[in-house]
């Protein structure tokens, strides 16, 4: 029984490498390690698509919506971590991808302008939570085939499941700060 235990709890972990590391998940790895961001990113993006993808197959627009949502509160509560898993940043990007193609390319473009401007992941994210919450209301085309009221759903859901791990972080100075620029000379 312990065995078969473990080997659940091993399968999970797989995709969010959690071993002895305070924080998992695409932005802790880029750092130290690019290569592997970027493919920790892409499996976090590909869980939210098919989280999406098969909400939408079982139970159509709303289960889409439920199912992305869903993944994103799985992402960031963890059961198996205590409740404490990753930003939720990865599986968001593949959850938007998914039901609202147009709006992810544009929140995606503000992300990265705010965060490049002030060196904070939590800022972009936190820009981006605030676009999508407003962008939502928006006569936007949805994405693969879902309704109004569940992209609606789907989009201010992950934009509010996101926001305040992200606030948190910087409200109580977690968040890296700007990098200060020396003049030269």
């Amino acid at each position: 029984r312990r065995d078969q235990e473990r080997e659940g709890e091993l399968s999970f972990h797989l995709s969010d490498i959690p071993w002895k590391f305070a924080e998992i998940g695409a932005r802790f790895l880029g750092k130290p390690i690019a290569n592997v961001a970027t493919v920790i990113l892409t499996v976090e993006a590909a869980k939210g698509i098919a989280a999406v993808l098969a909400g939408l197959a079982v139970a159509g627009s709303w289960g889409a919506a439920a199912a992305g949502v869903t993944a994103v509160i799985g992402n960031i509560l963890n059961p198996w971590l205590g409740f404490r898993g990753g930003q939720g940043l990865g599986i968001s990007a593949g959850v938007l991808l998914s039901v609202w193609p147009i709006g992810f390319v544009a929140v995606l473009c503000l992300v990265g302008v705010v965060t490049a401007a002030t060196r904070s992941s939590h800022a972009g994210a936190l820009s981006g939570a605030a676009a999508l919450a407003i962008g939502a209301a928006a006569p936007v085309p949805a994405g693969w085939g879902l309704t109004d009221r569940p992209l609606v759903v789907a989009v201010v859901g992950v934009a509010l499941v996101i926001t305040p791990k992200q606030l948190a972080r910087v409200t109580r100075g977690r968040a890296p700060a700007p990098a200060r620029r020396r003049p030269r000379g």
